[in-house]
């Protein structure tokens, strides 16, 4: 609800993934607040995750031409939720999808299936994200088998791929005016103002 109240409009998209105890109730008050809003996410409540509980809530508005639609589904196919007709028409907006696949789901398969389907679309994925501690979310519900993703068009969909941090400046970035978890400020200016200024470093 914090990071809600942020925004210039009610979130339409929002990421939840989450290590503590009780997460699949605070996974279904956040849809229940927000019902328009796609959730997506991982809990896992094993005991690795249980020694270093913590919750991450991404909560993030849309243009209003935008649309995003939570889905679940067993094998890698298109979701049942997907509009055939409307999103495969010629010259229809590019379908950017967001996917999480529990352990044994063929994330390459899916993404295969995805790619034929909406060529033109970005696609995103991690797999073997659920065991039988964890649960994923999406599609209106909680699943220890399939994937969950999200349908996302009329908006674009950059991807950045990392396999670890480089140092690419000297720029300090101390949080300096914590205010319950949420990072308002950094380095003693807004936190967005700053990561704009990291982002148009010569390096990147």
């Amino acid at each position: 609800a914090l990071a809600a109240a942020q925004l210039p409009v009610e979130p339409r998209l929002i990421l939840l993934f989450s290590s503590a105890s009780g997460s699949h109730s605070e996974a279904a008050a956040l849809s229940s607040r927000w019902p328009a809003a796609a959730l997506l996410g991982c809990v896992d409540n094993g005991e690795r995750a249980a020694a270093t509980m913590s919750t991450t809530v991404l909560a993030g508005c849309l243009p209003d031409s935008a649309s995003a639609q939570s889905f679940h589904v067993e094998g890698p196919t298109l979701p049942s939720e997907l509009d055939a007709e409307t999103a495969l028409r010629p010259g229809a907006p590019p379908m950017n999808v967001l996917l999480l696949a529990a352990r044994g789901h063929s994330l390459s398969s899916h993404l295969a299936a995805l790619d034929v389907a909406f060529p033109q679309g970005v696609k995103v994925g991690a797999g073997g994200l659920a065991s039988e501690s964890s649960m994923l979310l999406g599609g209106g519900g909680a699943h220890t088998q399939g994937a969950v993703g999200v349908m996302l068009t009329g908006c674009m969909l950059d991807v950045i791929v990392s396999h670890g941090a480089a140092l690419q400046g000297s720029m300090p970035i101390t949080r300096s005016r914590p205010s319950h978890g949420i990072v308002d400020e950094l380095a003693g200016l807004p936190a967005t103002e700053l990561l704009t200024r990291v982002l148009n470093l010569p390096q990147l």
